[in-house]
């Protein structure tokens, strides 16, 4: 197990806020732990279907590619991924006929050009 390097020296850390060393291993006086709330997920993973992930993977493509999402066929790159549904999964959370959070797949970069 490795161990965490202490900062000694102060001047590296000018731009840091100050640390406050009241409460150091006591987070009994500590409001961070008041204010969480907690959100309990169950994600399932499905094989892509073309007839219920084809506009949310197209969407999710759009994010991944952010401004240069104008430069790729977004619909013909969902209909490529969609098209082999052994090499990949969906990510949901509302069951299969919603749209997924997330996608898995392989592409073969020198077989479609």
């Amino acid at each position: 197990m490795a161990k965490r390097k202490q900062v000694k020296d102060e001047e590296a850390l000018e731009d840091a806020p100050p640390r406050n060393t009241e409460n150091d291993g006591d987070d009994s006086g500590s409001s961070d732990d008041e204010d969480t709330d907690m959100l309990d997920v169950e994600f399932e993973w499905f094989d892509p279907q073309p007839e219920v992930d084809f506009h949310g993977l197209k969407t999710l493509l759009r994010q991944l590619f952010d401004v240069d999402n104008q430069l790729f066929d977004l619909s013909a790159l969902t209909d490529l991924i969609l098209s082999q549904p052994l090499l990949g999964s969906t990510v949901k959370v509302d069951g299969n006929e919603s749209d997924p959070y997330a996608f898995l797949t392989i592409l073969n970069l020198h077989e479609h050009r």
